[in-house]
């Protein structure tokens, strides 16, 4: 076989699709027994907590808010119709996000040879090949710039159509009142975390922060699994002072929560508070109100005053 055949190869786009599937069924909602557990999975679980294992009871969201018609339309998916909305890559706010680099092996790396070629079988298999070609130089097909690109441009595809969900520990942070909720302006919402396997926020998982990128080894299909999920949850360390938990899916993924396509269903999650930022005028409080009481959650409404002795924030019920 050619290395041309190789590059039309149509395992690509279904690289994550596996990636996922065995993940999910490895690490689900962060139930597992250590005995069981690959190395590398075990070592993902304790980088990444989910909020539940973390012994978080809350993780809360911060939102900029108008009266204008879309914006309205916006927050009344999410607290009247019970959608919680998950931004792709390209609008997220920091542009290395969901990046990584990609670890090709040199010739006299045994392991990383050894792990393409389980993956390079795996994509053979599932192009409908029967035979492995015993006349491919492996060699060749590493050096090839065509083959190496298309390959890393369709992995990168695979992140660009992830959906992302951003969530804190805490609602007192004056710089996400000031960022997120436009200077106060807007509002944050308190989600409880839950047990239940089927709650989004059982299931959000802690960010790893660092100066590099996270890289990706070969076999990326066969064993090494647990490293494609790590350019989702890994940011620079600038922001670790978000303290950041993260919920993700994808469309094309199986064995997923419920979603609609860009949203996740809230029908298994609560929003047990929200926060009123000090800057929000007494309609948009009045229209979030509104919102919330036509939808399926009971939270309550707390409004932001000023201490008078520092520059936190405190909060009295509304």
């Amino acid at each position: 076989m050619t290395i041309a055949a190789f590059r039309d190869f149509k395992q690509k786009r279904f690289l994550l699709f596996v990636i996922f599937f065995r993940v999910s069924l490895a690490i689900s909602n962060g139930r597992y027994e250590k005995g069981l557990m690959d190395k590398k999975i075990a070592e993902f679980a304790n980088t990444h907590k989910t909020a539940h294992q973390a012994g978080l009871k809350g993780l809360f969201r911060f939102l900029s808010f108008s009266l204008e018609e879309d914006a309205v339309s916006r927050h009344k998916k999410t607290l009247s119709e019970g959608w919680l909305y998950h931004t792709t890559r390209e609008r997220l706010n920091d542009p290395h996000d969901l990046n990584f680099r990609l670890d090709w092996p040199s010739l006299d790396d045994e392991d990383g040879i050894e792990g393409f070629v389980e993956d390079l079988k795996i994509g053979i298999a599932m192009s409908g090949i029967k035979e492995f070609p015993i006349r491919l130089a492996i060699g060749d097909l590493l050096k090839d710039e065509q083959y190496r690109n298309r390959f890393e441009s369709q992995l990168r595809a695979q992140y660009e159509k992830t959906r992302v969900c951003c969530f804190t520990t805490s609602h007192l942070n004056p710089l996400f009142w000031a960022h997120y909720a436009k200077s106060g302006t807007g509002y944050c919402m308190r989600f409880k975390v839950g047990e239940g396997n089927k709650s989004i926020f059982s299931n959000t998982r802690k960010i790893l922060y660092s100066d590099n990128y996270p890289v990706l080894k070969f076999p990326i299909i066969s064993t090494n699994i647990i490293s494609t999920m790590r350019p989702i949850l890994s940011k620079s360390s600038e922001w670790i002072y978000e303290n950041e938990f993260r919920s993700f899916f994808s469309p094309d993924w199986p064995h997923q929560l419920e979603n609609n396509g860009d949203s996740l269903s809230l029908i298994n999650d609560e929003i047990t508070d929200i926060y009123f930022g000090l800057n929000m005028g007494e309609a948009e409080k009045a229209k979030i109100i509104e919102l919330t009481e036509d939808g399926p959650f009971n939270p309550c409404f707390w409004n932001a005053v000023t201490d008078r002795h520092s520059f936190k924030l405190k909060f009295e019920r509304y």
